[in-house]
């Protein structure tokens, strides 16, 4: 497979959106870079017929080669160069989806048939499959089509100025994800001796997210507590950072789980947050056979646009058919 990027300037455009800055960034080194992090990618090709993307690219530290037109060599990955938000892991999966002929890209978007549906001009009745200048892979034979759906966002190519203002958009929400999993290792480091606490056998031990980590309290009753929770944090990373390395000591005999409400800005299906949040029942469960387990349900919030409480009713009712292992 010859993986290209095309960053030829097209003139149609308000703007040539692929060197603006992109939080401080050019919008086409964001999708070289993501390229690079592709297991089977070596080396890319550019095509450009910009003076000043030649310059910039022959200044970056990867296996670059800039060429005027696309390649004719097959089979060929065409990722556009202002596709900022198509992922490695991604690409990944439409190169083992690829067979043969043409395969491109699409997304779904949600629609309403005027023509049945004249008085309801608010409510979605479908959806409709739509091409996006996202990528495409070909062996060079047209008479084979296929196409991969994208979700939306990994969908957005910039074409119009109003695409570049929602890419500053998203890529801020990135950034701030990424300050998010800092302060949440940060946290677990400053917890780290509570963690590994061996707590009383008499005693109760809080799991989850904020809202546990942000319950100051000591005692429950007559049982001693001890808060094992980090704000931010998602059941998928407390398996991660904190499980799987066994930072974890189980010695209580109850313990109160609350896990979910940060689950849902991903793209997770139900299952997977099943799943993931059972992984803190079984790791309790391997730890402290006999011990009795409590789940919080997901509560409800408060203005928040990444959050839905409809959303998270449905989960609830998913968690607690699920879940019914739980004493």
């Amino acid at each position: 497979m010859l993986y290209c990027v095309d960053c030829r300037v097209d003139e149609k455009l308000e703007n040539n959106f692929l060197t603006l800055n992109l939080w401080g960034k050019p919008v086409f080194l964001y999708v070289i870079e993501e390229l690079f992090k592709v297991r089977q990618c070596k080396s890319v090709y550019v095509v450009t017929n910009s003076d000043e993307i030649r310059k910039l690219c022959s200044k970056l530290c990867y296996e670059i080669k800039i060429v005027d037109i696309i390649p004719t060599e097959y089979p060929i990955f065409l990722l556009s160069g202002r596709a900022v938000f198509l992922t490695s892991a991604t690409i990944e999966t439409v190169i083992n989806y690829y067979e043969k002929g043409n395969l491109y890209s699409t997304t779904k978007r949600n629609t309403i048939d005027f023509l049945n549906f004249k008085e309801n001009i608010s409510f979605l009745q479908g959806c409709e499959m739509e091409t996006v200048n996202t990528f495409l892979v070909t062996d060079g034979r047209d008479s084979i089509k296929r196409t991969f759906n994208l979700s939306l966002k990994e969908s957005l190519v910039i074409n119009t100025r109003q695409d570049f203002e929602l890419a500053l958009v998203l890529k801020k929400k990135e950034n701030n994800l990424v300050l998010l999993k800092k302060k949440i290792l940060e946290r677990i480091k400053e917890k780290e001796k509570t963690f590994q606490n061996e707590g009383i056998e008499n005693g109760i031990c809080l799991i989850g997210h904020s809202q546990i980590d942000n319950w100051d309290i000591n005692n429950i009753n007559s049982y001693k507590v001890r808060n094992c929770g980090i704000c931010g944090i998602s059941s998928f990373e407390y398996t991660e950072y904190i499980l799987k390395s066994k930072l974890l000591s189980c010695v209580e005999d109850i313990y109160i789980v609350m896990h979910g409400t940060n689950d849902i800005v991903y793209d997770y299906t139900f299952e997977q947050i099943f799943v993931s949040i059972n992984n803190t029942i079984e790791y309790i469960r391997n730890i402290k056979p006999n011990s009795k387990i409590y789940f919080l349900k997901c509560l409800h919030v408060n203005g928040r646009l990444d959050r839905s409480n409809k959303y998270i009713d449905y989960l609830n009712d998913y968690l607690k058919l699920n879940l019914k292992t739980i004493n």
